[in-house]
């Protein structure tokens, strides 16, 4: 057994979506001009200098990186499909769409409380959200470095949070209480131990 790992979790800053703007592609919706501004401020506000930069593929989260990449050039970074955000709509059915148009579909999905439920092709179910984070986990695990920053999104950095904390519950307990867990600000930070 090794030493416990520290991650400080990064959510990307502002993105046009955020904003309230369409967006065709889920996976590269880029940042506003407010979250590029906000991106820049990551560097100073990490515990300690990293080991290992990891990101999502998505290009908000790349985006929001690149300022923390650029401070520590000697730093390693890794690209990670398991961090990215969780898409329980299916692509195809939301492209041109804003968030306030698709929020009744929001709303229906989570009342709905299937942890199984698959929307359609491109999507994925909470239950393989949860199985994403457990895979991040062990990736952490593996990882030669101790101090880590990941830049992902608002719900997966939720998702990985509890299954550290709670890390034996089932899946229809987590996500019967997943809606309530405390929401997570562009560019807002989080510093948790992986115990090895």
């Amino acid at each position: 057994m090794g030493e416990d790992k520290q991650i400080y979790l990064v959510r990307h800053g502002e993105s046009e979506g955020n904003a309230g703007l369409p967006s065709e592609d889920h996976t590269k919706i880029p940042l506003t001009a407010t979250g590029m501004e906000q991106a820049k401020m990551v560097p100073d506000q990490l515990p300690w200098a990293p080991q290992l930069i990891v990101v999502s593929p998505f290009l908000r989260a790349r985006q929001t990186a690149q300022p923390t990449i650029e401070r520590y050039p000697d730093v390693p970074v890794e690209v990670w499909p398991e961090v990215c955000e969780f898409t329980y709509l299916a692509p195809d059915s939301c492209r041109g769409t804003t968030s306030a148009e698709r929020r009744p579909r929001v709303d229906a999905y989570w009342a709905l409380n299937d942890p199984y439920h698959y929307d359609g092709e491109g999507a994925e179910s909470f239950d393989a959200l949860t199985s994403r984070a457990k895979q991040a986990v062990k990736h952490i695990q593996d990882c030669p470095q101790i101090r880590i920053v990941i830049f992902s999104h608002a719900q997966f950095i939720r998702i990985l949070k509890d299954v550290l904390a709670n890390p034996t519950d089932t899946v229809e307990t987590r996500m019967a209480r997943f809606r309530s867990l405390p929401r997570i600000q562009n560019c807002e930070g989080a510093l948790l131990t992986v115990p090895n």
